[in-house]
């Protein structure tokens, strides 16, 4: 189940069973695994590889460059 109020790039490539909950953002360069639960304000960056049955919490930021 997505949510209609999470953003999902088009290139994006999510297997069957993956849950996006709202306000999570999913760039281009993303695969994601079946069965894998996204919360809510997730921001998961190009560069992403998620394999199945994950777990993402509220707030992640997934491959981000983390700013010195």
């Amino acid at each position: 189940m997505i949510s209609p109020l999470a953003h999902i790039h088009p290139a994006a490539r999510l297997a069957p069973g993956v849950t996006v909950e709202p306000f999570t953002t999913i760039y281009g360069d993303v695969e994601i695994g079946e069965n894998t639960w996204i919360g809510p304000n997730v921001t998961i960056m190009d560069g992403a590889r998620i394999g199945a049955n994950c777990q993402i919490f509220p707030g992640a930021v997934i491959s981000g460059i983390p700013r010195i």
